[in-house]
């Protein structure tokens, strides 16, 4: 099942707080795209860094009980990590909605765009950096989804508050 990149504008991911999850989130949330989701490990009245920062970027997290899916969403992603007994996933199934897998997405998001991508056991973060500050010089529009950090992009967004 491809649902085209282009033609999803409601994006809701199970899992969210992942690395890896919350990296295409991100990403997809600074397309323009509605991008909600929740993780097991958001829990009433607990704090949790990863599900502020989120929510600060507007992306809005859920308990993970299926109240964040409604008719209006296009996608939900699962991790690896999601069961099939999830409460989201049997609700999407019940809505009709299709239901991939991160890989999936992270392909159709490769497939929209001109890609480098960086594999390998060390390095990867600081090569994707160097890769993307290398493009923003040269006067690209580079995007980036990086499970790392990467300061002169948080410093950037510092900036611009």
């Amino acid at each position: 099942m491809d649902p085209g990149l282009s033609n999803l504008k409601t994006i809701f991911f199970i899992g969210i707080a992942g690395t890896g999850m919350s990296a295409i989130a991100q990403y997809l949330a600074g397309t323009g795209k509605q991008v909600s989701g929740s993780d097991r490990y958001f829990l009433p009245d607990l704090l949790n860094d990863t599900r502020e920062k989120l929510e600060a970027l507007g992306i809005r997290c859920f308990l993970q009980n299926g109240e964040g899916i409604s008719p209006a969403t296009d996608l939900v992603v699962v991790s690896t990590a999601v069961e099939d007994d999830v409460p989201e996933v049997l609700k999407a199934r019940q809505l009709n909605i299709p239901v991939i897998k991160r890989s999936e997405l992270l392909a159709l998001v490769a497939a929209s765009k001109k890609t480098i991508a960086v594999g390998g056991t060390s390095g990867k973060s600081t090569t994707c950096a160097m890769l993307f500050d290398i493009l923003q010089y040269a006067g690209k529009n580079p995007g980036i989804i990086s499970g790392a950090g990467l300061v002169s992009l948080i410093m950037a967004g510092d900036r611009s508050r």
